[in-house]
């Protein structure tokens, strides 16, 4: 289930037909201005196919919608003209369980972060696709598992959970997860970080333990 931006319709997935579909289900009253009172919804089929369809999430400006195809393939579909687009294909992810496969939109509603399996393996990594053109950029590339990425309010900064300095199972199963963020841009990045001379000297201040630099504060190292 996920809010229409303006906050009057609700996209959702229902079984039906053998098979999951996606519907709208919308206010019709103008003087109405609460979804919770509405005296008169409307419904209607947003995605119906034979295909499981399901997940939707509308892109903040409600031209677009997301959703996944048959529990591997991340589509989003024009709202006006029903055009619809891969973005990533089935064998770019692998689903044990359904809404397992996180994604989001930027704030400008030009790009879609999700994460995926580049390489054909287990280990997920983050990557921002570009909806006009379908171009998919890894951002994370850490070859540890990256993913449920979120978008900082500005569009500068994607922030994503990763295992990579993560407590792990001594039985070699199961992590802890850290929070990280990427700057999209060299010039956000260079807006809000620390020069690299800078970065250095602190290192030497800390005698060179990358241990004690990673475990410092943000407030220290960004």
């Amino acid at each position: 289930v996920a809010w229409a931006p303006d906050g009057r319709s609700l996209y959702y997935a229902s079984e039906r037909d053998n098979s999951w579909k996606i519907y709208k289900l919308s206010m019709t009253r103008e003087a109405e201005k609460h979804f919770y009172n509405a005296t008169l919804l409307k419904e209607e089929p947003v995605v119906v196919t034979a295909a499981e369809t399901f997940q939707p999430l509308p892109s903040p400006d409600g031209k677009w919608l997301a959703y996944i195809e048959e529990r591997n393939t991340v589509k989003v579909i024009n709202l006006e003209t029903k055009e619809t687009k891969v973005l990533l294909p089935a064998d770019k992810n692998y689903s044990y369980s359904d809404g397992d496969i996180a994604y989001s939109w930027s704030p400008d509603s030009q790009w879609l972060a999700s994460e995926y399996l580049p390489y054909h393996q287990w280990i997920s990594d983050v990557a921002v696709i570009q909806v006009a053109t379908g171009e998919v950029h890894n951002v994370s590339q850490s070859g540890y598992g990256d993913g449920s990425p979120r978008w900082s309010a500005d569009g500068k900064q994607l922030l994503f959970l990763s295992d990579r300095n993560g407590l792990r199972s001594h039985g070699g199963h199961g992590s802890q997860s850290d929070v990280y963020a990427v700057y999209l841009t060299k010039a956000d990045h260079d807006k809000f970080t620390k020069p690299e001379s800078e970065l250095e000297d602190l290192a030497r201040r800390l005698e060179g333990d990358p241990l004690q630099l990673v475990g410092r504060g943000a407030d220290e190292v960004v």
